[in-house]
């Protein structure tokens, strides 16, 4: 859900940008879609690329791919070093402690916008909405003033805590764009376009502290 939101919306994804991901399970969707060119993951630890390589071969080897590039650095500096002239980005970082704070800061909200191209799209982890809420809404709050149309969105994943976690859309088209555009061949066999509209769903108490 983290790759395929933003992806839909843009249409035809050229340059897409992953923050985190070296498990290579996002690179593998993203690479589903034939309008990429380049597909860029940001990973700061080799061994997180090693061991998944190793362990999950039920992701084949997108690292194979040669429209694939692996960058084994911070991606604040690298963002903060770089115009990238993205149209796709998935920030991937569940948790905001030691390193990954900033990511979650609104220099990097900043930065992010930044790299995008004026129809690009992003969408990051943006934590429960039983737990966060206050979270949420500062973040909620630094993609409002960076862009016209951000939005939380939310799937289940049953190895997060409390069965689910959330997604900041973080873009100047709005996310319902992505229900008109078909999807790849091979897309994995989760998201369809009753489960991508469904997500936006809210339950009410959070819809209101969110979007008042």
């Amino acid at each position: 859900m983290i790759v395929h939101v933003p992806m839909l919306a843009v249409g035809k994804p050229k340059r897409v940008l992953i923050v985190g991901g070296g498990d290579g399970g996002s690179l593998q969707q993203v690479l589903r879609y034939p309008s990429v060119e380049e597909a860029i993951v940001c990973e700061l630890d080799q061994r997180v690329v090693d061991l998944s390589r190793e362990h999950f071969a039920s992701f084949g080897d997108p690292w194979a791919d040669p429209r694939a590039t692996l960058l084994v650095r911070d991606a604040f500096g690298f963002l903060g070093k770089t115009l990238v002239n993205l149209t796709s980005l998935s920030r991937i970082r569940p948790i905001p402690i030691g390193m990954a704070e900033r990511l979650f800061s609104d220099e990097f909200y900043k930065l992010m916008v930044r790299a995008l191209t004026p129809n690009g799209a992003a969408a990051t982890q943006c934590e429960q909405p039983f737990f966060d809420t206050e979270l949420i809404k500062t973040i909620y709050q630094s993609a409002k003033a960076l862009t016209k149309n951000p939005a939380y969105y939310y799937a289940n994943i049953p190895t997060y805590p409390g069965g689910g976690i959330g997604f900041m859309y973080v873009s100047n088209m709005p996310w319902e764009n992505g229900l008109k555009t078909p999807f790849p061949p091979g897309i994995n066999n989760y998201i369809n376009p009753e489960v991508h509209k469904a997500a936006f769903a809210l339950p009410e108490f959070f819809r209101k502290e969110l979007y008042g």
